[in-house]
């Protein structure tokens, strides 16, 4: 068993003069990753990595330890596809195998008898599933069996399409067969295009190996397939397209049987069925997100409030990698994504291998950032904050500037950033200091925080002309600091809210933090607003900033409704966190409803050019707030609420 050592001479002598990093630290950490790899990778294995010096630096980075299933993946892999394959794929090959590893087919559950029943009626009668599904209860009296109970009733009719061939099953490829097709396909020369995209839409033989990471998604073969005659013009689309990441924004697929249960050599859920049915937000954007990957374009799904889009790899024509959100209808801060690399540390990460990993789509924006600095250097970054991160016990000021090192060699790994400010957490000079140094590498104050459209859950983006451009290097580290930023702040000092021996002080810093900020112009969003408004309350009382709130509304109901409809949430968050430092839920409800029952009438409830009735905003959220302060009493606040809920049925009935 091998122990993972860091030469400890070379980082205890450490001073702010002196790096910490070194060629000597560099290979020192490798020799030590690849020992304990060997532990579990085949000799074969291990040759053919000791040949390819990029790819096994690649993997002993990718992860701290690296999973031994990592390395029987890879392995599997490189002998599946060939030793000429893996010659000139070895960074789509890595990429690729740093997943959960396939699941197996799944153990056959029997047999439903009454769908064989069902299925030899329906061609005796010579009558399809469509017409089926219209005869309700008389088709299984016909068919002399049992009809489904509700419980057994979705995975009958599905199995029941499946045995009359209505549709096939839908099953992916395995892994390995679905890189040999892309890698194919990716050397097969195509003329040029009089328009629409050309090929290849991506380099796969030269992107850095973590750009390549989402390309370990799969599709049926029928559907790979389609893909790749229509992008070629074998059988472009109705519209005459050869690609197509966008439909018909349609709910067809769901709510009319003849859609539904029509005759197709694709499954209802299949990408072809997407692009010739339509959909809505899911449908789409997976239509998007499969009609790039499986063409060899990396690309995930991306997920917003009530709504789902997608993020793809791209890079320009000046050789610039970048991360391009798609069909998004809010800001990155609200936006998460899928992630096919290891799982990192640090805000905004979820789930599993097993489950599926989400991350903030900052984490994939600064992948790509990172990757215009070099594999090399972010792999470098890796190996200092994976050898900080061994040493911390021992040496914590050492194992801290090793770091700092991490995030000078690129600063755009999110991981680094993090884990300084846990490490500096409780010391909020550190985390001042901290904040300032990210602003400096990341944040250009001569951009301003990108413009996102403010957009809902049911846009149908044919009717929304598309973002076009490339990469923006600046505006796109300038919206990492946007989002991380804010993290590390809150993470800091919301915790020290509960200390009073600490507030003032907190509270004076958090100031001069915002004010750093803001002098940049650049300023803190909502969230940090509201804490300084919790600061505040918890140390000057809750009456300045009453009055402030309510000197606002005064200016808010003077705006129109769209306008105000967009300020409202801000203001209702800093009312909320105001409204913390009142002494009970009684009293905020109060102060609420005050504040409530001075909105005119004419502003509060309208009706809409067709009839709806629409409640302003501002008068909305100040109904919710009430509702949130009664709920919170229990049985205690039942008959408020009760009344509460009968005036606002009241006040919407006009």
């Amino acid at each position: 068993m091998h122990r993972w050592i860091i030469p400890f001479a070379l980082v205890s002598t450490a001073t702010a003069e002196t790096p910490v990093f070194s060629p000597v630290l560099r290979e020192s950490y490798l020799s030590e990753a690849r020992a304990k790899i060997s532990e579990a990778a085949s000799p074969e294995l291990m040759t053919w990595l000791d040949g390819h010096p990029a790819i096994l630096s690649g993997l002993l980075t990718s992860s701290d330890p690296v999973p031994a299933y990592h390395v029987a993946q890879l392995d599997a892999l490189r002998r599946e596809l060939g030793t000429e394959r893996s010659e000139r794929y070895a960074s789509l090959i890595l990429a690729a195998s740093l997943g959960a590893p396939e699941s197996e087919s799944a153990v056959p559950k029997s047999p439903d008898v009454r769908v064989a029943a069902v299925a030899a009626h329906l061609k005796t009668a010579g009558l399809s599933v469509l017409q089926a599904r219209e005869m309700g209860d008389e088709l299984f009296k016909a068919a002399k069996v049992a009809a489904p109970d509700k419980r057994e009733a979705a995975a009958f009719w599905e199995e029941l399409a499946h045995a009359t061939g209505t549709y096939p099953r839908r099953e992916n490829m395995a892994l390995a067969d679905s890189l040999k097709l892309l890698i194919e396909r990716y050397e097969t020369k195509l003329e040029s295009f009089n328009s629409g995209p050309q090929w290849p839409l991506y380099l796969i033989d030269q992107a850095p190996w973590p750009l390549l990471a989402p390309l370990r998604q799969t599709l049926p073969r029928s559907e790979a397939d389609y893909l790749w005659d229509h992008f070629r013009g074998e059988t472009p689309y109705a519209d005459g397209s050869r690609w197509k990441t966008y439909a018909r924004y349609s709910w067809d697929y769901d709510r009319v049987p003849a859609v539904r249960w029509k005759v197709s050599p694709f499954h209802p859920n299949s990408i072809p069925r997407i692009a010739e049915d339509g959909g809505v937000c899911g449908r789409l954007s997976t239509l998007g997100q499969f009609s790039c990957a499986a063409l060899g374009k990396p690309a995930v799904g991306m997920y917003q409030p009530g709504h789902r889009a997608m993020l793809s790899y791209n890079r320009d024509s000046a050789g610039l990698w970048f991360a391009k959100l798609e069909q998004s209808i809010t800001s990155p801060d609200h936006s998460t994504s899928q992630w096919f690399l290891p799982a990192p540390q640090g805000q905004r990460v979820s789930g599993n291998e097993e489950s599926g990993v989400k991350v903030g789509v900052e984490w994939h924006v600064a992948l790509n950032l990172a990757m215009n600095m070099g594999v090399g250097r972010w792999q470098d970054a890796r190996i200092a904050l994976f050898s900080a991160r061994r040493l911390h016990v021992k040496d914590p000021s050492a194992a801290l500037q090793l770091v700092e090192e991490a995030t000078a060699l690129n600063p755009y790994l999110l991981e680094a950033w993090y884990q300084l400010a846990d490490w500096s957490r409780g010391d909020l000079k550190a985390t001042n200091a901290l904040l300032s140094r990210f602003d400096t590498l990341l944040l250009d104050p001569s951009k301003a925080a990108e413009e996102h459209a403010d957009l809902s859950a049911d846009t149908d983006f044919n009717d929304v002309k598309p973002v076009k451009g490339g990469a923006d290097p600046k505006r796109e580290s300038t919206l990492i600091a946007n989002v991380v930023g804010p993290l590390i702040a809150e993470a800091a000092y919301a915790p020290v809210l509960e200390d009073k021996s600490r507030r003032t002080a907190a509270y004076g810093l958090l100031k001069q933090e915002i004010a750093r900020r803001e002098s940049l112009k650049m300023p803190y969003g909502a969230a940090i607003r509201e804490l300084e408004l919790k600061f505040e309350v918890a140390v000057d009382g809750p009456r300045a900033a009453q009055q402030r709130l309510e000197k606002r509304l005064v200016d808010l109901l003077k705006l129109d409704p769209k306008r105000r409809g967009k300020a409202a949430p801000d203001w209702l968050g800093e009312l909320s966190a105001v409204a913390g430092g009142l002494p009970d839920a009684k009293d905020r409800a109060e102060w609420f409803a005050r504040l409530q029952q001075g909105i005119p009438t004419e502003i509060a409830v309208t009706k809409a050019k067709d009839g709806k009735v629409q409640p302003d905003a501002v008068f909305k959220g100040l109904h919710d707030l009430q509702v949130r302060e009664f709920r919170s009493l229990g049985k205690a606040g039942q008959k408020e609420l009760k009344r509460l809920n009968d005036a606002w049925a009241a006040a919407i009935t006009i």
